[in-house]
């Protein structure tokens, strides 16, 4: 608002999403907060700062083993828990910046909870052949922030192999399973459930899901570890292609990594780019027309440059080399064409500090869903909902999962679409922007 009245108003990014709130309430609680800083209270600025701060400092406490601590932080500390668990924890998928963070963030919250620990190497494939270490609280020392995947990682699992991973798991009396993953460790985490009265290692194990992907396609949670880092990779890129785009009077069509479309959409409003062909939203002749006309007039009112995203594996017929040999051959000699492939350099590098945040968040709460199964439900997941970390049960999961198409239903980022085209194609070009 104008002024600190009490009508005024402040729009702020909240719980994940975008919210209005009164400016007199936000103004309350920060003087709140200076005001017990300042007389010393600090247990009631604790208080004030809310659950999500008091959590978060909790976890930051423990996973950095920290050791002068002080009244009141000193009651934050994890007591050990009333009963010891031996769990293990792999990774499955796809590479995903912040796995080495988020097994970091399991480790040590389980150690310090008094758990038996074990790292599963080369995810499925590890656990069938017995390729399972002992880990204990400084294991996990310097993986923070550090890229790639310690324990490594793999796509693939079979339901034949179950009876190798049971024996496994028999063997050293584990019964709890995190699985650091993508889609394909969700599926497999289903199958195990699905399956586990047939093995005999499986049937009172607690298996829980930790969302590692780029795509941000999880049930769950509205972030994924590693899909803030991908983001980052897609909007720095195409800064550096509309530069190169506009020097020369150009349009460069790029394919992006992800099986979903938000690193097109989010990348696509974050980078201004022209248009964003994703897995939801269906690529017609029509639609092809629609862009090649919109992006030619535009040309021909003086723009000089635009950049189109395609999610990967999109269409196999509307595909990249078709994409640049269409809007070639309909240039009207406006523009030329040109092609990049971002490819794995999404999935590499250290984590970025969102992604970091998040890992460290969740693996208490994968440790804490073990720990309170106690009824017949034995599958977990684990994710980030209203700035908030939260714990669903198995069937609660698969609500959210669209198998068929890998990805959830309605994901949150889908109705920012529009707004792609909407705050690109309309400007003005400025300083070769």
């Amino acid at each position: 608002g104008a002024d600190d009245g009490p009508g005024a108003e402040v729009v702020v990014w909240h719980n994940g999403d975008v919210e209005v709130v009164p400016l007199d309430r936000a103004i309350t609680a920060v003087r709140a907060v200076e005001k017990a800083l300042s007389e010393k209270h600090f247990e009631d600025a604790l208080y004030l700062r809310g659950k999500n701060f008091r959590y978060a400092l909790q976890v930051y406490l423990t996973l950095g083993n920290v050791s002068m601590v002080h009244e009141p932080l000193v009651k934050l500390l994890p007591e050990q828990a009333k009963s010891s668990h031996h769990i293990a924890v792999m990774h499955m998928g796809g590479l995903s910046p912040g796995m080495n963070d988020a097994f970091r963030s399991a480790l040590k919250w389980g150690a310090a909870r008094g758990h038996t620990m074990y790292g599963v190497r080369n995810g499925f494939e590890g656990l069938c052949g017995g390729d399972i270490t002992k880990l204990d609280f400084h294991d996990g020392d310097g993986l923070c922030g550090l890229a790639g995947a310690f324990l490594g990682t793999r796509r693939a699992y079979r339901m034949e192999d179950f009876s190798a991973a049971s024996r496994e798991l028999s063997a050293r009396t584990i019964d709890g399973l995190i699985i650091i993953a993508g889609w394909e460790g969700y599926m497999c985490a289903l199958e195990l459930d699905r399956y586990r009265s047939l093995h005999k290692g499986l049937r009172n194990l607690k298996i829980v899901c930790f969302p590692a992907s780029i795509s941000n396609n999880l049930p769950g949670t509205q972030w994924t570890v590693g899909s803030d880092t991908a983001l980052n990779v897609v909007t720095h890129s195409v800064d550096l292609l509309r530069t190169s785009a506009a020097a020369t009077t150009r349009i460069f069509v790029v394919d992006v990594l992800g099986t979903s479309g938000y690193q097109c959409i989010m990348g696509g409003i974050a980078g201004g780019v022209e248009c964003t062909h994703t897995m939801e939203s269906p690529v017609t002749l029509q639609s092809l027309s629609d862009d090649l006309e919109t992006i030619k007039r535009h040309f021909g009112m003086g723009k000089s440059k635009a950049v189109l995203l395609r999610s990967e594996n999109r269409n196999s017929v509307f595909s990249v080399p078709f994409l640049r040999g269409l809007f070639e051959k309909h240039s009207g000699d406006l523009y030329d064409v040109r092609t990049a492939e971002l490819g794995h350099l999404q999935n590499g590098g250290p984590a970025s500090p969102q992604d970091r945040m998040i890992a460290a968040l969740l693996g208490p709460k994968c440790i804490e869903a073990i720990e309170s199964s106690t009824g017949v439900v034995r599958l977990f997941c684990v994710g980030f909902n209203r700035n908030e970390p939260c714990i669903l049960t198995g069937p609660e999961m698969q609500v959210y999962m669209d198998i068929e198409n890998r990805t959830v239903y309605n994901p949150w980022w889908r109705k920012y679409a529009h707004l792609v085209q909407r705050l690109t194609l309309l400007e003005t070009d400025v300083g070769g922007r």
